[in-house]
């Protein structure tokens, strides 16, 4: 596995590239952070990762901010 041991930080992990990304770091063994605003998607992403024996972990992160 060429990413064993490291730490993936993938930003919109919870559906589309961000998920295929995802799910590739973790079959190349990386614990993988999923940044997303969408914690419902996030997490479908990692019960995937971890069906598929990945490991990983959500956060809820939003770029916009009440100016």
């Amino acid at each position: 596995m060429k990413l064993s041991g490291r730490v993936a930080v993938v930003t919109g992990g919870g559906s589309g590239v961000g998920q295929a990304s995802a799910l590739l770091f973790a079959r190349e063994g990386a614990f993988v952070a999923l940044v997303d605003r969408d914690v419902a998607g996030a997490e479908d992403t990692l019960a995937m990762l971890r069906d598929a024996g990945g490991e990983g972990s959500v956060h809820r992160v939003s770029a916009w901010s009440a100016a």
